[in-house]
């Protein structure tokens, strides 16, 4: 995949994520398997840059949502360059995704303030706003896959919280972090980001567990995606979080359609929710598995439930995984790069997620 595709691509699904999500969020998920997996699958182009041009580039790109709001946007940015080793497409990203998730939760004609500044040997990128604000115990939960929890920027379903999620794991590929602060519902909430800046000499300064000097990894083989659900924002999201990961995707919103693209696309791995109308994803599983065995297509459940008849069930209809909502975003990527079996060595257990 070129580069301009690359670029192109990142800038569809930065325009996608946001900070709410779609399903409660299970607080026995860790985040090493996310951010583990991120670091495989997510890659990274770094160079030396001015980090105040790319949030003078970013804070442009939002301005438009920000006025159609009503909001007040103040930026205060350094006078001299602050200089950083990243990729300008990943960290243009993480800007705007912080902006916009600001736009988003916060009532029209309210406060919106993002600042840059220097502090030792790391550049630091605040974002708040006076919007819906998140309860305490959703501090650091917000940054999982599909969290839903009485966080109030959930309230209108609208998102899956795969934005957060995102930028987290690219912060960390460039040796950073980044963490919520907010003095509960209704107070506003800020968004710090952290990397580390390049020193005097031109170096960035090195980490303690950093091994080598690149993070660019190779990414898995593109397949061909087939996302079944009846929820527009899931779909949406999905789809552009997989084209990132550089997969061709299909979807459908109902099993009679999902038969008809099927035959036609050949998918590889097909994502299927349970609760879709009329024809279940258990009925839907079954019929796709007269025409795609095991070897062929990669079947994944998407359900609510995790428990033992549910499994058996996903077993029974031809699944070879089931994730159960909350999804997490290491375990989704990992399905989706995971290769097929060869002829006659299919699985024969069901692994799942909870």
């Amino acid at each position: 995949m070129s580069r301009a595709i690359v670029v192109n691509v990142c800038a569809r699904v930065v325009r996608s994520w946001s900070t709410s999500a779609a399903f409660e969020f299970n607080s026995r998920r860790t985040d090493a398997s996310s951010s583990r997996v991120s670091r495989t699958l997510i890659n990274i182009k770094r160079e030396p840059l001015d980090f105040v041009v790319t949030v003078r580039q970013a804070v442009e790109t939002v301005r438009p949502l920000v006025d159609a709001r009503g909001h007040h946007l103040s930026v205060t940015l350094p006078p001299t360059p602050l200089r950083v080793n990243g990729d300008p497409d990943r960290l243009t990203q993480v800007v705007v995704n912080l902006l916009e998730n600001a736009v988003k939760y916060t009532p029209p004609g309210g406060e919106i303030g993002i600042a840059l500044e220097r502090r030792g040997k790391e550049a630091v990128l605040s974002v708040r706003d006076s919007g819906v604000g998140i309860a305490e115990k959703n501090l650091n939960r917000i940054f999982d896959l599909f969290v839903k929890g009485d966080t109030s920027r959930s309230h209108d379903d609208s998102g899956l919280g795969l934005g957060l999620s995102i930028v987290r794991g690219v912060l960390e590929l460039h040796g950073g972090h980044i963490e919520a602060r907010s003095a509960g519902l209704g107070k506003g909430s800020e968004f710090i980001a952290r990397i580390p800046a390049v020193e005097e000499n031109g170096r960035e300064p090195r980490r303690s567990d950093e091994t080598s000097d690149t993070h660019e990894t190779t990414a898995a083989r593109p397949k061909r995606v087939l996302i079944v659900d009846d929820h527009e924002e899931i779909i949406r999201s999905i789809t552009r979080l997989a084209r990132s990961w550089g997969h061709r995707v299909e979807v459908a919103r109902d099993g009679p359609s999902a038969l008809e693209i099927a035959e036609r696309f050949r998918p590889e791995v097909a994502i299927l929710d349970i609760g879709l109308p009329g024809m279940d994803g258990y009925e839907l599983a079954r019929h796709l598995r007269e025409s795609f065995p095991p070897d062929r297509l990669r079947l994944i459940a998407m359900t609510g439930y995790g428990d033992s008849e549910v499994q058996d069930s996903c077993r029974a209809a031809g699944f070879d995984t089931c994730m159960v909502k909350p999804g997490d975003i290491g375990e989704l990527m990992t399905n989706l790069a995971r290769d097929l079996p060869s002829p006659g060595t299919a699985a024969t257990t069901l692994p799942t997620t909870a």
